[in-house]
Parts: structure tokens; C-alpha cells; sequence
């Protein structure tokens, strides 16, 4: 406003001044000059208005067209998933479970291996590379090259970094993604408390079950502090991938849903919190997400899941 419109504004006032005067002179020629002078001045200063006046809402288009950038990125994913389960007897790509794992969500990626195979055989066999990892799950479909690694970044997500890469420069096969901000979304923890594969992460095409969402925050991280627990939920509740509007939320059947509360699961669950008593099914109010294995125990619907990894949005990690 100010150095679109005031001076703009300054240069009207002062040439319908001098157009007064020079009004009251026989010279035409500095009239001609005074009044060009009072309309490229009222020009501009009505153009800057215009512009001061749509820039919010240019602003707000763009953030728009963000979110649908990003909901087609999970949409994309899950369907690769979907794929996924079609050649493999419904089961969605996943890597060994880890009964005691304190850090189920912190991305090591390590590139130790010359082919995509040799990945699988130290995922499967007795390293157990990425065991209780939840993004290696993810990590399957980027070796198999269903989904682009740019597809995991988020324009949005206020943390995002270069997208991560497959190999290093020695061409070796990186296992998982390299760092926390080379992936913008959380996906459904994918195994019960018993160590078995839970009955939600497969190809069901369940278009009430959440699979996959903007990256969900850590409770009391980030300013205002994120509230995953609050009652009523709010938009401390929300991702901080869209500036808290909301967070786009993908389905077992593809579609994506852009939810302004975190509640969007089935039975009214919440995809950020664990239910207190995880025998009673979902909870629109729980435990807030951590690091640690949560504790899931249903085999049927309705389904309490949960999204992982949960960012701490103070420091952008996990």
C-alpha cells in the first residue's frame, strides 16, 4: 500500500494543484501536460489499490492450488499402494515388525546395496534392514518405481527440503528416505500390538478407512501449540502442512477428502491420537502420537488408526 498507492496518491493531489493554476494561465500546452498528469496519476493510484486489494486473495489461490498438488500426490501414492496389493494377494508393501522399537519413524536411509533385489533379500532376511519403520513401507514403492520421490514433498509443508534420493553417487540403492524433511505426509501404523499386520493395511478399497495424510504434528510442539486433544477440536489439532486450515486425508479407495478437523476416520477417529482404551475401537478424543509402537488390537471394523510419523513442529524433525 505504501509504495504502490501513497505515491501515487501524493503525485494525483499535487498535479490536481497545479492544474488549477495553470487553469487560469493561456498556456495550453502546460494544460494538456497538467491534465495527462492527473490521469497517469489517478491511474496508478487506482491500479496499486487493485493490486493491494487481490494480492490476498492471489495468495489464497495459490495456497488453493498447493493443496491440490499435494492431494493428488497422495492420491497417487495410495493408488501405487492399491497396485501394489493387486500383485501381492491384497498386502500392502511393509517391511519387518520390530516388537521393541523406541523410534518406529525416524528415517536412516543407507545405501549398501548394488540392486533393488538385494534391498528386499536385507529388508526380509537376517539384518532385518528398517525393521519398525514405518516409512521404509513407503520407501518399497519408490525402488519399484510406482512413485517419484518428488511425490513425497509437500509445496506446502513449511519444512520440506529436496526431495530424497534413490541411489548415491556410487549407485548404490538407498533403503529409506534419508532425512525427516525429505517427506511431507504420515501413514496408517500398520501393525497391531500382537506384531501381526494389521487387518486395515491392505487393499480393502475401504472408502471410510484413512490411509495416508498431511504430515500429522507432534503434541505441544510448534507455536500456537499443537493440540491434538483439545475439546472441542480446533485447528491446534490440524497438519501444519496447509497453515493449519485442514489436512488433505486419503481413503483405502483412492479419494482424497481436504478435512478441516483431524476427526475424519471411521467412527468419528481421530488419525492423530491412539484411543485411551484401544480395545473399545476409534476415539475422536485419545493418547497423542509419538515415537514409540502404538498399541493397536483391533482385527475388524471400525478400525482406531493412527498417522505416523507425528513431526515435532518446533524443530521440523521426528
Amino acid at each position: 500500500m505504501f509504495f504502490l498507492v501513497l505515491p501515487a496518491v501524493l503525485m494525483f493531489l499535487l498535479a490536481g494543484i497545479l492544474s488549477h493554476a495553470v487553469n487560469r494561465t493561456l498556456d495550453d500546452r502546460a494544460q494538456r501536460l497538467a491534465k495527462t498528469s492527473l490521469a497517469v496519476s489517478g491511474a496508478a493510484a487506482l491500479s496499486g489499490l487493485m493490486i493491494a486489494i487481490m494480492t490476498p486473495s492471489l495468495m489464497h489461490n495459490r495456497r488453493f492450488s498447493n493443496s491440490s498438488v499435494c492431494a493428488a500426490n497422495l492420491k497417487g501414492i495410495v493408488q501405487s499402494m492399491n497396485v501394489y496389493g493387486n500383485d501381492n494377494a491384497d498386502a500392502y508393501p511393509l517391511v519387518q515388525y520390530a516388537p521393541y522399537a523406541l523410534d518406529t519413524t525416524h528415517p536412516r536411509g543407507n545405501a549398501a546395496s548394488t540392486t533393488v533385489g538385494d534391498v528386499y533379500r536385507r529388508y526380509y532376511g537376517p539384518d532385518r534392514l528398517q525393521a519398525g519403520n514405518v516409512q521404509a513401507a513407503l520407501w518399497i514403492l519408490v525402488l519399484r518405481g510406482d512413485v517419484s520421490p518428488k511425490s513425497f514433498i509437500c509445496k506446502d509443508d513449511p519444512f520440506a527440503e529436496r526431495y530424497a534420493s534413490v541411489t548415491n553417487a556410487a549407485d548404490a540403492y538407498y533403503d529409506n528416505f534419508q532425512k525427516s524433511r525429505q517427506i511431507s505426509y504420515s501413514l496408517s501404523y500398520p501393525w497391531a500390538a500382537d506384531g501381526t499386520v494389521g487387518a486395515w493395511w491392505k487393499a480393502s478399497i475401504d472408502a471410510s478407512l484413512p490411509m495416508m495424510s498431511d504430515m500429522a504434528p507432534l503434541q505441544g510442539t510448534g507455536r500456537p501449540a499443537v493440540n491434538v486433544t483439545a475439546k472441542p477440536l480446533d485447528q491446534a489439532a490440524n497438519s501444519r502442512n496447509h497453515k493449519r486450515d485442514g489436512q488433505n486425508v486419503a481413503f483405502g479407495d483412492n479419494h482424497v477428502e481436504f478435512t478441516r478437523l483431524p476427526n475424519c476416520g471411521q467412527d468419528n477417529d481421530n488419525i492423530f491420537t491412539i484411543s485411551a482404551d484401544p480395545g473399545t475401537g476409534p476415539s475422536q478424543y485419545g493418547i497423542p502420537a509419538g515415537t514409540a509402537a502404538p498399541q493397536l488390537t483391533a482385527k475388524a471394523p471400525p478400525f482406531d488408526v493412527v498417522m505416523l510419523p507425528a513431526r515435532n513442529e518446533t524443530t521440523g524433525e521426528y
